[in-house]
């Protein structure tokens, strides 16, 4: 599963001040540096559109939690009531009310799995509840690679529109940084200290 450890905390636009945190180094000679009304407004459309990607990400981190969570009672039911290994790949045929064993061991390259009788069904309805399991893990499975490559996307365009941000405004590369309106009308971005415990 994937994981994200490099992602930077945001804050956006409370009471005309916009906040761009990140993990601490503060230089007690940072001075503010004043910004164009301009620069004020692309500085926050792109932490705007970092943390969106990241709430993305975090959102999309949560579902693959719950589909694992799924996917473990599937397949424990699988195993009880039918004796199927999550880590063995199965068939049923429909045709003769069968479920097999697929193995391609000592198999040729190209040529089908070797089947082995796992269970056989007296009817159709007898073997639904392994059909609906078996169709459930394969809808999770399936799932699971749309979840991952959408998460791998918003990670990747976090990162992105991080390094956006950090070239287009020429950050440190670890510090934390406040937009400010001050009562001239100016917009300064500020260098914060560091919190306590960072």
């Amino acid at each position: 599963m994937l994981r994200m450890k490099c992602f930077l905390s945001v804050s956006v636009c409370v009471a005309g001040a916009v906040m761009f945190l990140v993990s601490p180094a503060f230089s007690a000679e940072a001075k503010p540096r004043i910004l164009t009304e301009k620069e004020a407004e692309v500085f926050g459309t792109i932490v705007v559109n970092r943390e969106t990607k990241r709430q993305n990400f975090l959102v999309l981190e949560r579902l693959i939690a719950d589909k694992q969570a799924l996917w473990k009672i599937v397949s424990e039911s699988l195993a009880k009531d039918h004796q199927l290994k999550p880590d063995a790949a199965y068939t049923y045929i429909a045709a003769d009310k069968t479920l097999y064993l697929l193995s391609t061991n000592n198999v040729a390259k190209g040529k089908e799995p070797k089947r082995t009788v796992v269970q056989k069904f007296k009817t159709d309805a007898e073997s639904m509840p392994l059909r609906q399991l078996m169709a459930s893990r394969i809808q999770i499975e399936n799932q699971f690679v749309v979840l991952n490559a959408l998460a791998e996307e918003n990670r990747e365009e976090t990162l992105a529109w991080d390094a956006h941000l950090r070239k287009t405004f020429d950050l440190k590369p670890v510090a934390r940084y406040e937009i400010k309106k001050r009562d001239d009308g100016a917009v300064e971005l500020v260098e914060l200290p560091a919190k306590e415990g960072d």
